[in-house]
């Protein structure tokens, strides 16, 4: 069937613009310019999967610090160095690229709960309590991440639905995500700082090294215990204030401080595995800002406006007081005589003129 005239474009019609080419411009004012859901459901996306892109390169490059976490479960150093090494670090990247691709909220579950299972592995092998504190951020964002991608249904391929971001984020989702990241940061800043309070870790020492301080001037001087302090202290106002200056300050020192390791000669895997430090700080400004922006003001139900004038308006020639119009006269009703009514009447009248009549007649007969 052939399109109508009336159906065809013709010359004098709009036609929409095309479509701007995406550049890495535009690309950077669209992501910008996005609604704050779909920022941090691609954020958080990108720092999981850094997070566990980091953890299993460290698996790959056998970390010797997995040891005891291997020989735990009864398995020898043998056979981790062969085998448990890549089996870890191979499926941790395959999770990094699964929540890329396919991110998931039986994924994201899994994720969380890796991240709080590693992190309390270091405590129960004898490390310090602080090293599980000071990964708050490993299990923070994978849960901060499944908070935002919303409850499955009851069915279980829920679980396994490829999350979107969606367009709008509720006030309390909004609060709910904030108080996740803002715990997680400060977790993370109370575990490191306590850690250069009690641990006395050696890698310290290299940190301090790289600005030319000595181990010496270090021990003596109790460097480390006054950074320690001073993290805690930031941690602590976190907590309990969480000031868009105090974030922006956090943010530069983690970056700065975790720069320190590829700097004094660790692998960058210990760098990019501890992306959760740098993803939460920007995540809560927008989270926070976005809660400062919302104005609730209370339901007033309307009422009607009642004009009541003052003495001075009647004297005051340039203003016409408003007054109720005066109301139509109604019409008068017509009612139709009942005829029973009309007879009586003629017969009482009928009576009453005979009665003059007959009285007229005396008087004359009289006379």
């Amino acid at each position: 069937m052939s399109t109508s005239l009336l159906e065809r474009p013709t010359r004098t019609q709009v036609r929409p613009a095309p479509e701007e080419p995406l550049t890495l411009g535009n690309a950077f004012e669209r992501a910008w310019d996005a609604p704050l859901a779909v920022k941090l459901h691609w954020i958080l996306r990108i720092g999981v999967a850094l997070e566990f892109f980091g953890h299993g390169l460290a698996g790959l490059y056998r970390s010797p610090a997995w040891i005891p976490y291997f020989t735990l479960f009864g398995f020898s150093k043998q056979f981790s160095h062969d085998h448990l090494y890549y089996v870890t670090g191979t499926f941790d990247i395959a999770m990094a690229t699964l929540v890329l691709v396919r991110p998931m909220r039986a994924s994201l579950v899994y994720m969380a709960f890796w991240g709080m299972f590693t992190a309390w592995l270091r405590p129960i092998t004898g490390e310090s309590w602080f090293e599980l504190v000071e990964r708050g951020a490993n299990y923070g964002m994978p849960l901060a991440f499944l908070m935002l991608s919303g409850l499955p249904g009851r069915s279980i391929g829920s679980w396994f639905e490829r999350v979107r971001p969606s367009a709008e984020l509720s006030a309390d989702l909004a609060r709910w995500l904030g108080w996740v990241m803002q715990g997680s940061i400060a977790l993370l800043l109370i575990g490191h700082g306590g850690l250069g309070i009690f641990a006395d870790k050696k890698e310290w020492y290299d940190f301090f090294g790289w600005f030319g301080i000595s181990k010496a001037t270090v021990s003596s001087q109790h460097l480390m215990q006054w950074v320690g302090i001073f993290e805690v202290a930031l941690g602590i106002a976190v907590l309990v204030k969480p000031l868009r200056w105090l974030l922006v300050s956090v943010l530069v020192w983690k970056v700065g401080t975790e720069l320190l390791r590829p700097l004094v000669g660790q692998p960058n895997f210990q760098f990019i595995e501890r992306a959760g430090d740098y993803v939460l700080p920007v995540a809560l400004l927008w989270v926070l800002a976005s809660l400062r922006s919302v104005v609730t003001t209370p339901f007033i139900t309307p009422q009607p406006v009642v004009y009541a004038p003052t003495p001075a308006d009647y004297y005051s020639p340039a203003v016409v007081v408003p007054s109720a119009p005066a109301p139509a006269p109604r019409p008068p009703e017509r009612r139709t005589p009942d005829p029973d009514v009309l007879a009586a009447a003629a017969a009482l009248n009928a009576r009453l003129a005979a009665r003059r009549s007959g009285r007229e007649d005396a008087e004359a007969v009289r006379r």
